[in-house]
């Protein structure tokens, strides 16, 4: 059996396609009879948050042009 998931630890992740937030990705669980999901925390208002989310709802930051 082999497990993958679009997301590795440390990426950067923003969620529900909000850009306002830029969190990373720290832990993936994976199940059987679901997609993986993933850890990802953030900072907000000082302080840390964690939560858990399915990978779909995740998107890649585009990179900063200079």
């Amino acid at each position: 059996m082999q497990l993958n998931s679009p997301w590795a630890l440390g990426d950067p992740v923003h969620i529900d396609g909000d850009i306002s937030i830029t969190g990373y990705v720290t832990a993936v669980l994976f199940r059987l009879t679901e997609p993986p999901t993933c850890e990802v925390q953030w900072m907000h208002n000082g302080g840390a948050q964690t939560a858990w989310f399915a990978d779909w709802r995740l998107s890649k930051p585009e990179s900063k042009k200079r």
